[in-house]
């Protein structure tokens, strides 16, 4: 995840607000500020939550990722067998209200945005110490482990990927969502071998045009005006993909120096030295087009077709790739889940319990998490059961 810092400040009005749909919810958060005390309560028992939802209903198999505070999990639905991700999040490591609040608008952005290149949400829970999202079990690594493990793309292959990346931003665009943390680690392939954008935890809702001007993302792919303090727009997302696909088909990042540290005057001062002779004609003037420095002059600036119609995607047919009629050029093999490295390197364990004590958010209620989709709700075959959290 990258970094983003953010100060905000609730009203009482809107304190006393129940913000379950993501119009209420995200307006209050992102319009009036964020505090911290009307999602978190030392009730544990706030009853009005209860979903049927907790750890004795999923099998823990394998550990498959791993974040700043979060580990990802291949569990499995004791009732049904079936596969998902569990992605939890340890609310000692949640030191600030910014963290608490990424928790709530991954939660949310999720949880209502139906697209068929973005995780899909099935659930929410917590314990004392933990937050557990049971989302899409996505099998075919991650976009960075493709890139290390094999090198460079054949232009196919990162045309495919990039056009369904630019769909996903689409949808998110239209629905006033700045991404702000578009990397290779956050696109993952599912078990058709499609891309789905996951963590959103550093997105922006509510957006309106150059309103926005805090520092957010993973350096080696944000934009300059980002780094600038300046205002920005949904068009950093484009200047990220830029940097993707160019990493897609060379294998390489753009930048002349590899330190984090040194990147952010780079890219205030300096056009980035795109290889010319490693790119096709319409990949280059692609790239380069997605990373133009000035904002208002950047493809997709005037919107997402302008992007669609280049002549690097002419032979994309938008309709049947949104339809996922077209032939991805990887599906990984079935029953195999990869892990980061593609090798599954990431050892085998079990959810243990949070030693380190948190300076705010250690064993604190987060109120209106909780959440069970319709699909989960109707495989339900027990009544609740409460679950020792010792026994892992």
């Amino acid at each position: 995840m990258g970094n983003c810092c953010e100060t905000t400040q609730l009203s009482s009005k809107k304190r006393k607000e129940s913000c379950r749909s993501i119009s209420e919810f995200l307006e209050v958060i992102d319009k009036d500020g964020f505090k911290t005390s009307h999602y978190l309560s030392q009730n544990t028992a706030d009853t009005s939550e209860e979903t049927h939802e907790d750890l004795s209903k999923y099998e823990v198999h394998k550990l498959i990722g791993r974040g700043s505070y979060a580990k990802v999990f291949l569990v499995s639905r004791t009732n049904t067998g079936e596969k998902y991700a569990m992605k939890v999040l340890r609310k000692c490591e949640m030191e600030c209200k910014r963290d608490v609040k990424r928790v709530f608008i991954e939660k949310d952005i999720i949880r209502h945005l139906d697209h068929p290149f973005i995780v899909k949400l099935y659930s929410t829970f917590q314990t004392k110490d933990k937050a557990y999202f049971i989302m899409d079990l996505l099998n075919g690594g991650d976009l960075y482990a493709h890139i290390t493990q094999f090198g460079k793309f054949k232009e196919s292959k990162a045309r495919f990927y990039a056009a369904e990346i630019i769909l996903a931003l689409e949808h998110l665009h239209k629905n006033k969502i700045i991404y702000r943390d578009l990397k290779p680690q956050n696109i993952v392939i599912d078990s058709d071998g499609h891309i789905k954008l996951a963590d959103f935890g550093l997105a922006k809702t509510n957006f309106k045009q150059d309103q926005e001007n805090t520092i957010c993302g993973t350096m080696k792919y944000i934009a300059p005006e980002t780094i600038g303090g300046g205002k920005y727009t949904f068009t950093i997302d484009w200047w990220s993909l830029g940097i993707i696909i160019y990493r897609m088909l060379t294998g390489q990042l753009p930048h002349p120096t590899s330190a984090n540290s040194k990147i952010p005057k780079y890219i205030i001062n300096h056009k980035l030295p795109f290889k010319k002779e490693l790119l096709t004609k319409n990949a280059y003037n692609l790239v380069t087009k997605l990373c133009e420095r000035d904002p208002e002059l950047r493809l997709g600036a005037l919107g997402v077709d302008e992007i669609k119609e280049h002549p690097f995607f002419k032979n994309i047919n938008w309709t049947k790739l949104y339809k996922k009629e077209v032939k991805p050029p990887y599906k990984p093999r079935k029953g195999v889940v990869t892990c980061g490295d593609l090798r599954g390197g990431l050892e085998d364990t079990k959810i243990k319990r949070s030693q380190k004590k948190g300076k705010n958010f250690h064993k604190e209620h987060f109120v209106n998490f909780s959440f069970a989709s319709p699909e989960l709700r109707g495989n339900y075959i027990s009544e609740f059961d409460d679950f020792e959290e010792s026994k892992y």
